[in-house]
């Protein structure tokens, strides 16, 4: 139990990316195997090993980038770890929660957000010292309203269209 009487979440974390490591390894290893054995391959045309070199960079772009940044919920706070560092909001700063598309396409991908700024992310790409991104798990959605208890309720952020229904008439 914490001071304020609700139960912090154990030390849970996710990648970035929502799809699980052994869907993307099974559809991107075989992809690696053959653009590996073009670049090997003696005879190969310059054009299609640069091709296949860049088809490998891109694949292990997308390996780090959607699965070598994670979001880590624990105790005191969330964490955004990634390679070139790691971004920290303790839950007593954060200003906002919640899930939004991005552009505002309905049937879009979800990112879920954590931001100590008293608004939502202008895009999948802010992320930075004040405010951490993932794609969309409903689970991570109730972890995050089980850590901050209460006060939950006035910083979770509503869609448009629930924000739309509250404000008729």
């Amino acid at each position: 139990m914490s001071e304020s009487g609700t139960e912090r979440p154990r030390t849970e974390t996710w990648p970035y990316f929502r799809t699980p490591l052994a869907a993307y390894l099974l559809v991107m290893l075989p992809i690696g195997t053959l653009m590996a054995f073009l670049l090997t391959v003696s005879g190969t045309p310059v054009w299609m090993k640069i091709s296949s070199a860049a088809v490998l960079a891109m694949s292990l772009f997308g390996l780090l980038h959607g699965y070598g940044r994670r979001l880590v919920l624990h105790a005191s706070g969330a964490r955004f770890v990634r390679l070139s560092g790691r971004i920290e909001i303790a839950w007593e700063e954060v200003g906002r929660f919640g899930v939004y598309a991005p552009g505002g396409h309905a049937g879009g991908p979800k990112y879920i957000f954590i931001t100590r700024r008293d608004r939502r992310p202008a895009g999948s790409w802010e992320i930075d010292e004040s405010t951490i991104q993932i794609q969309y798990r409903d689970r991570v959605m109730e972890s995050i309203r089980a850590a901050l208890g209460p006060a939950a309720a006035a910083k979770e952020d509503k869609p448009e269209a629930v924000e739309r229904t509250l404000a008729a008439p």
